[in-house]
């Protein structure tokens, strides 16, 4: 089309996957106008070679979530690559303008048990021992105790066992959203279920109309989901992590976070999609499981305090949370700097230049 008219312009749009095909960079490679490269949600654009830039004369990378972890490393790396910041709207503002519905932000808590602190103080010292004079040893064995660790706080029995008085507590009884746990676990007859199958059950016995909303169902199923719970007809979705990136869901009213990543990215993703606005939606409302270990256990406690204080600290009843957050950290010995989410200082180093 382009080699018979000079003036037509062309719109591709593709997914990760097939942009990084030899097969996709060869056709591109073939025409030699100036292009415009944009990728959506960049944070996930990790093959970012410099080659890329003698194909795409322009390029521009659109992410809610640059910064992720407590490392400013990353972020930097994107910017750097993609130009600098040209434009930011930080969720303060979003809501300030709001362009995002205020929300009120519920803790529930649970407490852990000496088998799950035992198990969490073994996997800590697996993550310890792939470290050598400060430096990884063995990335993937990592990535694989991290995960084993986390799996821990996420499935706790406290979480397990309580679904159907967590689910009670919930004030709205349509446009709900759980977010599970990707365990198993068994249920009463002794058969091993996914979590995800077991919350939807208890959703279902308390008069919830719910469906799951995983990786199994296909495109098409996923926007016949979103269109029947938009409409009401279904009250409520459980979902693992299919729901944090890419779906537009904006008649959300409130979310059940039953299991959780120790991951910035995750909060701000998730909380993207509970905020968005929709007709007379005037507020939303955040239910959190934070699981409570003892008071010697101060890196349990960090993984669940770092999501606590982030979604505290801009809800509309910011100074009770918060409140209550202070006395966690003396009880905790830990300081609010302790449960950040990350490099705040490096960031904005990086923002000013």
């Amino acid at each position: 089309n382009k080699r018979y008219n000079k003036n037509v312009q062309i719109i591709i749009i593709s997914t990760i996957v097939s942009f990084n095909m030899d097969r996709f960079s060869n056709v591109i490679s073939k025409d030699s106008s100036d292009k415009l490269l944009i990728v959506d949600e960049a944070h996930r654009f990790t093959k970012r070679s410099e080659e890329l830039k003698i194909d795409y004369k322009y390029m521009l990378g659109l992410s809610a979530t640059p910064y992720s972890g407590r490392s400013a490393a990353s972020g930097k790396e994107l910017m750097k690559y993609f130009g600098g910041q040209v434009f930011n709207l930080p969720i303060e503002t979003a809501l300030e303008r709001k362009f995002l519905v205020p929300y009120y932000y519920k803790p529930i808590f649970v407490y852990a048990t000496g088998d799950e602190e035992d198990r969490f103080r073994k996997q800590s010292r697996i993550i310890a021992s792939y470290f050598r004079n400060g430096k990884c040893i063995d990335s993937e064995g990592l990535a694989k105790a991290l995960r084993n660790r986390l799996r821990i706080i996420s499935m706790a029995q406290a979480k397990i066992d309580g679904i159907g008085d967590f689910v009670n507590r919930i004030e709205e009884k349509d446009h709900v959203v759980v977010y599970c746990g990707d365990g198993r676990l068994y249920d009463d007859t002794g058969e091993e279920i996914r979590h995800i199958r077991q919350v939807k059950r208890v959703l279902n016995d308390l008069d919830f109309k719910a469906s799951q909303f995983t990786a199994q169902e296909n495109m098409t199923e996923r926007m016949e989901l979103v269109d029947a719970f938009n409409k009401g007809e279904i009250s409520a979705l459980a979902a693992i992590r299919c729901l944090d990136e890419g779906i537009n869901i904006p008649s959300i009213k409130s979310a059940l976070i039953l299991s959780s990543n120790d991951d910035y990215r995750e909060f701000v993703q998730r909380r993207g999609r509970i905020l968005r606005l929709y007709d007379n939606k005037e507020s939303a409302v955040i239910y959190d499981i934070v699981v409570l270990p003892s008071n010697d256990l101060t890196e349990w406690a960090k993984i669940e305090l770092r999501r606590y204080r982030e979604y505290a600290k801009l809800s509309i009843n910011c100074d009770e949370t918060m409140d209550e957050l202070d006395d966690l950290l003396v009880q905790y010995g830990l300081s609010e700097e302790d449960v950040d989410v990350y490099d705040y200082e490096e960031m904005e180093d990086e923002i000013d230049e």
